[in-house]
């Protein structure tokens, strides 16, 4: 659901904002895009905010892409995730124990 941000308080837009800047700092912080110029011929993919107010009343926000935008071979030429699989952790696990 949308919300129209001019109908939120000043208080609350102010907390909205921070949290935008604390999430642009945490990626630049952790080297997670560097600036260059775009090729000509290239779109720059888009991206959008994604609002989360957690329990404990902490306002998050976070910048995504819409990575769904890019056409492998043109836009990108590999793919990397920094997520392991269950099975991984499992079979380490379990050699790990057969070593003992």
């Amino acid at each position: 659901m949308t919300k129209d941000i001019s109908k939120l308080s000043a208080e609350d837009q102010w907390a909205w904002c921070k949290a935008q800047f604390e999430e642009l700092e945490a990626l630049k912080k952790h080297n997670v895009y560097k600036l260059a110029d775009l090729p000509p011929g290239c779109k720059a993919v888009k991206n959008h905010w994604v609002f989360d107010l957690k329990s404990d009343g902490h306002k998050k926000a976070c910048l995504v892409t819409k990575g769904f935008s890019q056409v492998e071979g043109l836009d990108f030429d590999e793919i990397f995730s920094l997520v392991v699989r269950f099975e991984s952790v499992h079979t380490i696990l379990a050699l790990a124990v057969l070593e003992k």
